[in-house]
């Protein structure tokens, strides 16, 4: 960000890996968690027998679990916040801010713990969108949308088209953004 001129047109695509098993966040006490996450990390526990929950060693360890997700979610929303603010020091308040996550977590649901698959259930599926523009106003829209949506809804509030050569899947959200109906 330093390097790029302050008046030209910046685009920042920052990926955070956590809240991810093993859950691990900086400066958490010990609990049955973060001992099942190190077993898994170290080869000493085969995570398919985590993720099944062989002999209720997973269901045993759902609370502290939660809590450690929650402590790695709370870490993650500190890294956005600092990312934020280094931008706005620097000058450089976003436009657009778009948040998302590739996925969401089983803690359980259809018999799964600490994974993020085989399943199409919501417990995978219903992640945040969050789209924050100029002129916006906060609202909630429980419609489907997926994250080959969010390239086409910045290509059209940046005013641009996707290239020629280039098939978009997703189709801007532009429309459900101000409250009008898109139709999907």
């Amino acid at each position: 960000v330093d390097a790029t001129e302050s008046e030209r047109p910046l685009f920042l695509w920052v990926h955070f890996v956590d809240p991810h098993f093993p859950y691990l966040p900086q400066g958490a006490p010990a609990g049955p968690c973060s001992r099942l996450g190190e077993q898994a990390r170290d080869g000493e526990l085969a995570r398919v027998h985590l993720f099944t929950d062989r002999g209720g060693v997973s269901s045993e360890a759902l609370p502290d679990c939660l809590r450690l997700y929650d402590l790695e979610v709370a870490q993650a929303d500190r890294g956005v916040g600092a990312l934020l603010d280094g931008l706005a020091v620097r000058g450089r308040t976003p436009d657009w801010t778009v948040f998302s996550s590739d996925h969401g977590e089983h803690f359980g649901e259809s018999g799964i713990y600490y994974e993020h698959g085989p399943t199409v259930d919501d417990a995978v599926l219903r992640i945040p969108l969050v789209v924050v523009g100029p002129g916006r106003a906060g609202r909630v829209d429980d419609g489907v949308a997926t994250l080959e949506d969010v390239a086409p809804t910045l290509l059209e509030a940046a005013g641009m088209s996707a290239p020629a050569d280039l098939e978009l899947d997703g189709r801007s959200l532009m429309p459900r953004l101000t409250g009008a109906e898109d139709g999907g």
